[in-house]
């Protein structure tokens, strides 16, 4: 299994992930295996969409970058209802 490179979160990420209910160990399974990845307006940031036991059938959004050093650091995660995969009607 591989190893997952270290996550950090941004002051803003953890009040996100507290404020919706959501956990560091969903975002962490998201940002392991996402169901697709787009890029984020902002350069350098990649959006990661999965699913959450705490939301149910919503997708979660979360934005992360990595670091010169190697570690995925959330800028933010939250339900995304407008969410479509790729290939989705």
């Amino acid at each position: 299994e591989e190893s997952m490179p270290p996550t950090r979160y941004t002051k803003h990420a953890k009040d996100q992930i507290a404020f919706r209910c959501l956990s560091e160990a969903s975002v962490e399974a998201i940002l392991k295996n996402p169901h697709w990845t787009t890029a984020d307006p902002q350069p350098g940031v990649t959006r990661a969409y999965g699913k959450a036991p705490e939301t149910g059938e919503r997708w979660v959004r979360v934005a992360f970058l990595v670091s010169s050093d190697g570690a995925m650091v959330v800028l933010t995660a939250h339900p995304d209802r407008r969410a479509k995969p790729p290939g989705a009607p």
